[in-house]
């Protein structure tokens, strides 16, 4: 942690707590007397100082992807709130209600004695909320931040986008432009909005989540700074994008150096799906990143919603290590910010035995062959054959470079006669039905709703090209679908010229057409 200025100020802040962000809302003091949690524990040591003090706490942006701009303006959108816990119950009544400039806290730190100085809003008026009122004393110099009674109560919130609050409401914009205004820092409306893009949307949603406390003490009378202090990282560790992972189990623990046994990992919460299983070699406490160059990582893997499956590598250099005073762990890392669980679960390679392998040979776990199953994909709509009549399919009328998708037939002119048959034989209102036809044992369906298509036609002037029909139609895309074989086949392909009926795309190196 850093310590910054002439005395010695520590603010330290236990980041392996269940911390966690509410919405302002949940912690509205004109509600109910209802507690949420996510309370900060920790403590700050205060230098010796002959005077009053005055003790500011503040959010501070930490480092994050998308991020440059708000650590540069020294920006975060997050508000501290002070929650007063009384004797077994919250006293909301001296609680002020959260709002835009509480992204700040000042504190009157004289004789031992710390006091609170209230920001007061016309969200008070009729509420009996004191501006100045005792939370805490110290103890050898050191605040302590906790939940209980007599101790400091602080808890982290975060205010609703602009889209989502109503017009009087603390909002993501609104503290922005007040913590601008306040340092006297240009608060234009195309600075406010390039700040307000490093916490919102999917990508930079989460960086809400996450911030550092600065704490400034200053001389009460003349405010000299005295000493200033920036805390580690803290995060909301129920946030799966950038809370700790907690682990629960693991099974099997134990396979041969051929691979290819099935392994569960379940976590204690819902994992996001840039993760991924890994090993690790440990010596004692010291992980030995040298040595593990030699190791193959897991890369045959399903993320479930609270689990991981996958299938144990081949280890083919485990021949040539000595593995004395070593072990192997299994964990689970984050890909976007290289977060590795902190449980992890001692592994064990076991040699091959070409002859009579236990693994291998006698169907340790299953009778079944050993494989992983493909996740089921949801969507807001499914293109799938569901929605289609469908049969088998003996033979597929698409090439692939791939070795297992190769065409049956050898040239495009081939090819393109027996889809032309097809189509041709059919009238504009059999195409309408939906109905199924066969051709050489080659099943191809029509939709069962009416497609917005016309009856399809060959461009005799690019014979390269194969027709299908259009499912969906915007100003610029179309999304078709072949109908042959696998549901998982969505052609898109963009509107040619002026004309708005005429599309083209690629699939699978043949090019198709439609109207």
């Amino acid at each position: 942690m850093a310590k910054l200025q002439q005395r010695n100020l520590e603010c330290k802040i236990l980041t392996d707590r269940k911390n966690k962000i509410h919405y302002i809302s949940e912690w509205d003091p004109r509600q109910r007397a209802l507690t949420k949690g996510g309370y900060m524990e920790g403590e700050i040591k205060v230098p010796p100082y002959p005077g009053p003090m005055k003790l500011t706490i503040q959010t501070h942006p930490t480092q994050g992807k998308g991020m440059e701009e708000a650590i540069a303006a020294e920006v975060h959108p997050a508000l501290i709130h002070n929650v007063r816990m009384g004797l077994g119950k919250r006293e909301q009544a001296k609680e002020p209600v959260p709002m835009t400039g509480h992204w700040r806290q000042e504190y009157l730190i004289e004789n031992g004695r710390v006091d609170i100085l209230n920001r007061l809003s016309e969200f008070d008026e009729g509420r009996d909320v004191p501006t100045q009122d005792e939370v805490t004393q110290m103890k050898n110099n050191t605040i302590i931040l906790g939940r209980k009674h007599k101790e400091l109560n602080l808890i982290i919130v975060q205010p609703k986008q602009r889209t989502r609050a109503n017009a009087t409401e603390a909002t993501l914009t609104k503290v922005i432009i007040d913590r601008l205004q306040e340092a006297g820092k240009d608060a234009s409306l195309t600075v406010v909005n390039r700040l307000e893009k490093c916490f919102k949307g999917a990508e930079f949603g989460k960086n809400i989540k996450q911030l550092r406390l600065k704490v400034d003490l200053r001389d009460y009378n003349t405010n000299n700074l005295i000493a200033s202090v920036i805390t580690d990282p803290i995060c909301d560790n129920t946030n799966m994008h950038i809370g700790p992972l907690e682990l629960t189990d693991a099974s099997p623990l134990k396979s041969c150096t051929n691979g290819g046994r099935k392994s569960i990992i379940v976590s204690e919460q819902t994992l996001p799906k840039d993760v991924e299983p890994i090993f690790e070699i440990w010596s004692g406490d010291t992980q030995m990143i040298d040595l593990e160059k030699n190791l193959v990582q897991p890369i045959d893997f399903q993320i479930r919603q609270d689990s991981i499956i996958f299938l144990t590598p081949c280890q083919d250099r485990f021949s040539g290590m000595d593995w004395t005073n070593l072990t192997m762990k299994l964990a689970v890392r984050r890909i976007g910010d290289k977060h590795i669980s902190n449980k992890k679960f001692a592994f064990r390679y076991v040699a091959h035995n070409v002859q009579s392998c236990m693994f291998c040979s006698h169907n340790l776990d299953t009778e079944e062959q050993v494989n992983l199953k493909e996740n089921k994909k949801n969507g807001k709509r499914k293109l799938a054959l569901k929605n289609y009549k469908r049969s088998d399919v003996n033979k597929t009328i698409f090439t692939c470079p791939m070795s297992h998708c190769q065409s049956p037939y050898s040239t495009k002119d081939e090819l393109e006669r027996h889809v032309l048959a097809v189509h041709d034989s059919l009238t504009k209102s059999e195409m309408l039905s939906g109905v199924s036809y066969n051709y050489e044992n080659m099943n191809v369906s029509i939709p069962e709703e009416e497609p917005s298509f016309e009856k399809l036609r060959i461009d005799t002037m690019n014979k390269d090209r194969i027709p299908l029909p259009c499912l969906e139609m915007s100003r610029a895309t179309v999304i078709a679908r072949s109908h042959i074989q696998d549901d998982t086949y969505v052609i898109t392909g963009n509107i040619v010229g002026t004309d708005s009926c005429f599309w083209e795309g690629y699939f699978l190196g043949w090019r198709f057409f439609g109207l």
